[in-house]
């Protein structure tokens, strides 16, 4: 077990800052709980207001982790050719900057609860699986978003222990 004294908490300023200013601009986060020492385990949730996003935060125990990812409003819409080109693009990019391991995420809007089920959240690594998942889906209102870095746009913390210090753990 590992302690950061640089890593940011969930009970920071820092973090209430970020959540409040991406909900107030981008009115919708996905966000990722990784818990700690559960070899990869990890959910998704979608998030609209403060409320969700503590709901999400009370699942985590001391080590977890919260990462934020505002959703960009051009990789929101109907799945079909327009955000095809669009996701595709983004899906270039991504190969370019991170390597052709990078996959897209593919996040269902409209979820029956704030915390995403298996199904509602899809992951695409090749144009061509990107192009199927849209026929598939054709219609389905969906985000389409990059959840493996923290990019600038997005921001992790960790759950801190009881006697507020942040250790992390292996994720």
């Amino acid at each position: 077990m590992s302690q950061d004294n640089t890593a940011q908490s969930t009970d920071g300023a820092a973090f209430k800052a970020f959540a409040e200013r991406a909900l107030s601009d981008r009115g919708q986060l996905v966000v990722v709980l990784r818990y700690a020492n559960a070899a990869g385990c990890k959910n998704h949730f979608l998030v609209k207001n403060w409320n969700e996003l503590a709901a999400a935060r009370s699942c985590a125990a001391p080590m977890d982790s919260l990462s934020m990812f505002p959703i960009r409003d051009n990789l929101i819409g109907q799945a079909g050719p327009s955000l095809l080109s669009l996701a595709a693009a983004e899906l270039g990019r991504l190969h370019t900057e991170y390597g052709n391991d990078a996959v897209l995420d593919i996040v269902k809007l409209d979820p029956a609860d704030t915390k995403l089920a298996t199904d509602e959240i899809d992951f695409v690594q090749t144009a061509d699986e990107l192009r199927q998942w849209m026929v598939d889906n054709l219609g389905q209102r969906v985000a389409v978003v990059f959840l493996d870095v923290d990019d600038g746009e997005a921001m992790t913390a960790y759950v801190p222990g009881p006697d507020g210090v942040v250790r992390l753990g292996a994720y």
